[in-house]
């Protein structure tokens, strides 16, 4: 079978479909980057991009939203990524060496091994769009060696081929510089900087289609739900009946509702979550915690962001600064590491209401879990006025 019979063997009904829901799941900085591929695609202009993103930006949903919108209609996408790894999250990925025939040491006059005429070359003239994803890990010689021999085999279709990019195909890189770059061989830092794709003469002819041109897009839904930060609960929680939580908020103080408070959940609801208080006058109180809109006071973010979501979260044990205040008949103190601050060590002990309530678990350098003794810090100068 022909490669060119590979790549159009594809249910077209069923990639319609896959489309149809891809689209729908796209967020507005996926949509923007769409729009503008197929728009080119569509209009068979040149088009040369590369999408900027982190890990978890959702490329990979981008490529495959594009390969079905095309191969739905009967038309080919060339799928490669510069890794085998990556190469199978793509929908009929191949590495670039392997698809384009790149020699294995490229050079700035190296050319692919495609001959004009062979079924590969056919394959890559009707192609309707080129995706390489992981783009920043290969040499930049590796692209301008496909360059030059696509501008060689478009010269038939197309009058203008030498002067533009890859002979006038729709090529789109996808990628991320913060991962692994080039690997060269005893290459110093500058060496290894010189040989990226964005040092390469392509990449002013790249448009700009990036997950990544300002902090709108930089800072997307997906990657905000992925921050966790003290006091803010995360984006996603599981909770069940008979968990104990602990509140983060102050909601109701005049009722033991505060930050700290322990509780226990009686019952679930979209909107709001019954508990009773497990701690405290109110102890076997029923109460009912909303969702709040909390905005993270953490103050490494470069951004406020808000999070609506219920002030809880699962707590079957607690730092020792939360316990400050509270009485406890039973108190089980895991120290992996020594305290590391004037009093943690005497509000851990002070909890328990009695010494036999106490149990300690002290780890040495080794993991060792046999230790019986800890370090304690007291700064004693703070008592010279007392």
């Amino acid at each position: 079978m022909s490669v060119i019979s590979d790549e159009l063997e594809y249910d077209k009904e069923s990639l319609a479909r896959e489309h149809v829901q891809f689209v729908s799941k796209f967020n507005d900085e996926q949509r923007c980057v769409y729009d503008v591929i197929m728009k080119y695609v569509e209009s068979k202009n040149s088009g040369l991009f590369f999408v900027y993103g982190y890990g978890g930006t959702g490329k990979t949903f981008l490529w495959k939203s594009l390969s079905a919108g095309i191969r739905c209609k009967g038309e080919i996408v060339i799928n490669v990524a510069s890794s085998g790894i990556a190469s199978l999250l793509l929908p009929g990925g191949r590495t670039a060496h392997s698809r384009f025939k790149i020699p294995i040491n490229v050079s700035e006059d190296s050319v692919c091994n495609i001959k004009q005429g062979s079924e590969l070359a056919e394959l890559i003239i009707i192609a309707k769009l080129i995706i390489w994803d992981e783009a920043p890990m290969m040499h930049k010689h590796c692209f301008e060696a496909l360059d030059r021999t696509l501008r060689d085999l478009m010269r038939f279709t197309n009058a203008s081929s030498f002067e533009l990019p890859y002979g006038g195909k729709t090529v789109v890189f996808g990628g991320d510089f913060r991962q692994i770059l080039p690997v060269i061989c005893k290459g110093s830092r500058q060496d290894v900087v010189n040989t990226t794709i964005n040092s390469s003469y392509l990449w002013e002819k790249c448009k700009s289609s990036s997950n990544s041109n300002g902090n709108e897009e930089l800072h997307t839904q997906e990657f905000l739900n992925t921050l966790r930060c003290s006091g803010t609960p995360n984006h996603e929680k599981v909770l069940k009946v008979g968990s104990p939580v602990m509140l983060l908020r102050n909601i109701d103080p005049g009722n033991g509702l505060c930050n700290g408070t322990r509780l226990v959940i009686t019952r679930l609801g979209t909107h709001v979550v019954e508990a009773t208080v497990s701690v405290g006058y109110n102890a076997g109180h029923a109460v009912v915690i909303p969702r709040l809109s909390l905005i993270p006071s953490d103050s490494r973010l470069p951004f406020k962001f808000m999070r609506r979501q219920f002030p809880l979260m699962v707590s079957y044990a607690m730092t020792i600064n939360k316990s400050q205040g509270q009485s406890l008949s039973h108190v089980g103190l895991y120290l992996k590491k020594p305290v590391f601050t004037h009093g943690q060590l005497y509000v851990a002990f002070s909890r328990v209401t009695c010494r036999a309530g106490l149990k300690v678990l002290i780890c040495g350098d080794d993991g060792d879990d046999t230790c019986d003794s800890t370090l304690n810090v007291v700064y004693k100068e703070v008592f010279r006025n007392v």
